[in-house]
């Protein structure tokens, strides 16, 4: 299962939360790996060893940032 590879290799990522949220435990964090990029809810747990990880393909989630940077998705 092609997810389930990404999932492996980003329990090894440095997980990073936005510069924009100034502190705040409600955040979403975003780390980098092999070719994977995992979405985690800060929240969740204080490890990010611990919380539950949105495994995407890094080109693919690259995408997404560019798309919504350029309007092209209402949120």
């Amino acid at each position: 299962m092609k997810d389930q590879q990404g999932i492996d290799v980003l329990r090894s990522a440095h997980y990073c939360k936005s510069s924009r949220s100034s502190g705040a435990q409600s955040c979403v964090a975003i780390g980098h790996a092999a070719g994977w990029t995992g979405v985690q809810d800060t929240k969740e747990h204080a490890d990010s060893r611990q919380r539950t990880t949105l495994a995407v393909p890094a080109q693919q989630f690259a995408a997404f940032v560019t798309a919504v940077k350029d309007g092209h998705l209402s949120l």
